[in-house]
């Protein structure tokens, strides 16, 4: 009895696989899938991968699971690579890839693919489950057409005046069911479409380019805006994305404009005071016309209208430089001195007539007092 129970355990022990045996090195066969959780629209890659360390006999086909619920396309196939595997001789590894693009929201079971080989026996893959997210509403703008994909914009319009421009569409997503940017010229500007072509290669980064012949109208540097939403499935979220002239919607620069005019107005004050006379500052500070008036009644009407007492004692001063040139027997005085007693008086006048009328000015005489030895001279 103990020798029958010997020899059995030495069957079972003989029987049993070892590393590198046939049973270790059958082909193994899996799908693989980029994206198990794609939106709906959003491209993803299928790969039926076939491993094996002795490449079975004959001629082998793929067979795919049923995939009536995807937009299909053949990419091209891998080249087969040598994977080591740890203490037993290197696999080979062929692939084939799809590009797959969900057509239905909702749980997919991929089921049914494989490995046929030429006895007909199938080396069957493992069911790949899928689930197809349907696209958020919240945020959504009306009409969304476009599938998902993390693309870029980009405007060239290089130039000026009437040329053609080139709109474009980049990235790694299925371009063709993107909507048209919308283009918007500026006011009187025109846009005419020329065209539109296609570049790169499925599964990979691809561009789609719009051509147009674009006049800008009055300002023949000005460029046209263009927007476009997109759903970026990285982030889950509608995304705005634009190129070319900010669009009127947007913020003005309210601050700059605002200097700008107030330094406009600043030099053109500054040029009307410059430009007024003598006697139509006298006019504009007495409320009547100086014409007529002794220089004293003037002087006294000056001091009861509010003019600062510095503006009465240029006054003075400048009459009696002007008296002393108007009577002397023979020319004498000081002619560049009256001058500047006269600029002073008239900008005194102007600051005077500019405080009653409630505008507080950076007076020249208080800024750079007013030289109190040419009015005391």
């Amino acid at each position: 009895m103990a020798r029958l129970l010997f020899c059995l355990l030495l069957l079972v022990l003989g029987a049993a696989p070892v590393p590198g045996s046939a049973s270790t090195e059958s082909p193994r066969v899996r799908l693989l899938a980029s994206n198990p959780l794609p939106y709906l629209g959003e491209e993803l890659i299928l790969t039926l991968e076939f491993a094996y360390q002795q490449r079975p006999p004959g001629n082998l086909t793929l067979v795919w699971p049923l995939l009536d619920r995807f937009a299909i396309e053949e990419l091209p196939p891998s080249r087969p690579r040598r994977v080591a595997v740890a203490g037993e001789a290197a696999e080979i590894i062929e692939s084939q890839r799809l590009l797959l693009r969900p057509l239905a929201a909702g749980p997919v079971l991929l089921q049914g693919g494989g490995v046929r080989l030429a006895d007909g026996r199938l080396l069957a893959a493992p069911d790949l489950p899928l689930r197809v997210r349907p696209l958020p509403g919240a945020g959504r703008p009306p009409g969304f057409r476009s599938p998902p994909g993390a693309i870029d914009l980009t405007l060239e319009a290089a130039g000026a005046g009437l040329r053609e421009i080139s709109i474009s569409l980049r990235g790694n997503a299925w371009l063709q069911g993107f909507a048209v940017p919308t283009a918007t010229p500026p006011r009187g500007g025109r846009l005419i479409p020329l065209g539109e072509e296609m570049a790169g290669v499925p599964g990979g980064p691809r561009s789609r380019t719009f051509r147009y012949l674009y006049d800008p109208g009055a300002d023949p540097r000005a460029l046209p805006s263009v927007d476009l939403t997109i759903f970026d499935p990285g982030h889950s979220q509608y995304r705005q994305l634009h190129a070319g002239r900010q669009n009127s919607g947007r913020s003005f620069p309210v601050i700059p404009v605002a200097l700008s005019l107030l330094i406009l107005f600043g030099l053109a004050r500054h040029q009307l005071r410059r430009r007024r006379s003598l006697a139509t500052l006298l006019r504009q500070l007495l409320g009547r016309s100086p014409q007529g008036l002794t220089s004293a009644r003037i002087r006294q009407e000056l001091a009861a209208r509010g003019a600062a007492p510095a503006t009465v004692a240029l006054w003075e001063a400048w009459r009696r430089a002007e008296d002393e040139e108007r009577f002397a027997p023979t020319p004498c005085g000081d002619k560049a001195r009256r001058l500047r007693l006269r600029s002073l008086l008239r900008r005194a006048l102007a600051n005077d007539i500019d405080k009653r009328r409630g505008f507080p000015y950076l007076q020249q005489v208080r800024n750079r007092e007013i030289p109190t030895q040419e009015v005391m001279r």
